[in-house]
Parts: C-alpha cells; structure tokens; sequence
C-alpha cells in the first residue's frame, strides 16, 4: 500500500499554519502524531479489498472517517473513528 506520510509532513512542513494534513485511500487507516502536535491523518478506503498477508488474511471493509473538532474558528483536535 501507498505510504504518504512522507509528503503529509512536508505538507506540515511547508505550512506552519496547518495543524492536520488529511488524506485517503491508501487502504490502511493511520493516525500519527509528531512532537510538535500537529498530525496526519489518513482514512484507508471503504472499498472492499482482499489482503492477501497471512496474518490479516480475509476480506476488509473498514469504514474509517476523520473526525476534527474546531475552537475558537481554528481547528484543535483531529482523530480517526470508524
């Protein structure tokens, strides 16, 4: 699967107003947050796929969302449920 936290964080990088850089569709949901606080989110996809690696063998939908919470007009909290 596509791996895009390496160009999330030079998104952050490049714009230090930016708190969370959201993507999707890599098929694996992932939350990371740096030492500075700000994050990348990523929401997999809702489509149904087969993974083919033995530990996780099987058929996946999972459906994840983001979900970012605003104060003051800014946004403050971000996190992935599903």
């Amino acid at each position: 699967f596509q791996d895009l936290e390496g160009p999330a964080r030079q998104i952050l990088d490049r714009s230090p107003s930016a708190h969370t850089v959201v993507f999707g569709h890599t098929h694996r949901p992932m939350q990371r947050v740096y030492p500075d606080g700000r994050q990348y989110l990523n929401t997999g996809t809702w489509a149904k796929y087969v993974n083919l690696d033995w530990r996780t063998m099987g058929s996946h939908a999972l459906k994840t969302f983001a979900v970012i919470r605003w104060r003051e007009g800014r946004p403050a909290e971000a996190e992935l449920r599903q």
